[in-house]
């Protein structure tokens, strides 16, 4: 009895992990996930709409708030690079992109970024800017 009590308990804690271990944007197409949740990313850490992305941050852009009374400021992330995105609106389609917009200031200066990785997202930025809080998100365009 013992041992099915464990194995029980065991059965449960696997199945429940592996719920969430699955993104909801395993690929581009899943874009429209993050946008019919947007709720759960309300309030949270940047961080954790960014657990959710399976697809990696080709580009990304940023335009902090500088009145956080007016304005709340956010960041543009692509699953393209810069040549792909022209090359898509060249032919009039729009990129799978998420904008996330944030509670807090946040400091971004292109020109301070490293020379050729101006728009890549890093694991140096999601330190520093992952604890920002969601306040909206948008997600649209075409694979």
């Amino acid at each position: 009895m013992k041992r099915l009590n464990l194995l029980s308990i065991f059965i449960l804690i696997f199945a429940s992990s592996s719920c969430y271990s699955q993104q909801m944007m395993k690929t581009q197409n899943d874009v429209q996930n993050i946008k019919k949740n947007e709720k759960q990313f309300i309030n949270q850490p940047l961080k954790d709409l960014i657990k959710e992305i399976k697809p990696q941050i080709k580009r990304v852009t940023a335009n902090p708030s500088i009145n956080i009374q007016s304005s709340v400021g956010y960041f543009i992330f692509n699953f393209v690079d810069s040549k792909q995105k022209d090359s898509l609106n060249a032919k009039r389609k729009i990129p799978v992109t998420i904008v996330a917009y944030v509670k807090e200031y946040f400091d971004w200066d292109f020109h301070k970024r490293q020379k050729g990785k101006e728009f890549i997202w890093t694991k140096e930025d999601l330190e520093k800017y992952g604890d920002l809080t969601v306040v909206a998100i948008r997600a649209y365009g075409e694979e």
